[in-house]
């Protein structure tokens, strides 16, 4: 990785959750040691070019959450989190998460945070290919049809 990728991939902010090198978001409601792997999560929006992801609202009535598998908060809790965890029951996106997606440069928003609580957020199929290049392969990609609903998503 050359200065400028590195430059794009470092937190621009001290509290930021972009962690790694910008490899990792800390997932604030959930574990001491849980968080965003990016590496598995652009490797699966590559593969599948995933150009529109919804966040998921970033409020719920006290234990209520949405549980599509249309959404971002979903990804995280279903893929990022052990199945074990009393975490994959929280709402794990919030302004700090959506902060530190964007901050990787991979992704843009698109508006605001619309009536049922949620944001879209678009990414940049080639900014990712590219943070990927010369990776190896993950050893254990996610293989569930996230996003699957979105008409903006051409291969899940």
């Amino acid at each position: 990785m050359d200065a400028k990728e590195e430059s794009i991939l470092m937190p621009v902010n001290r509290n930021s959750l972009l962690r790694d090198n910008g490899r990792k978001i800390t997932l604030p409601n959930a574990g001491q040691d849980d968080h965003a792997d990016l590496d598995l999560l652009v490797e699966y929006w590559v593969r599948n070019e995933t150009s529109v992801i919804k966040t998921g609202p970033q409020t719920a009535a006290s234990g209520e959450f949405y549980s599509g598998d249309d959404s971002l908060d979903a990804m995280l809790r279903i893929c990022c989190l052990p199945k074990e965890s009393c975490f994959r029951e929280a709402i794990q996106i919030n302004g700090g998460v959506i902060e530190a997606f964007l901050e990787t440069g991979l992704f843009t928003k698109e508006g605001d945070v619309d009536a049922s609580g949620f944001t879209t957020l678009r990414f940049d199929l080639e900014k990712g290919k590219k943070f990927r290049a010369g990776k190896a392969d993950l050893a254990n990609p996610i293989h569930y049809p996230f996003f699957a609903k979105s008409p903006f998503n051409s291969r899940v």
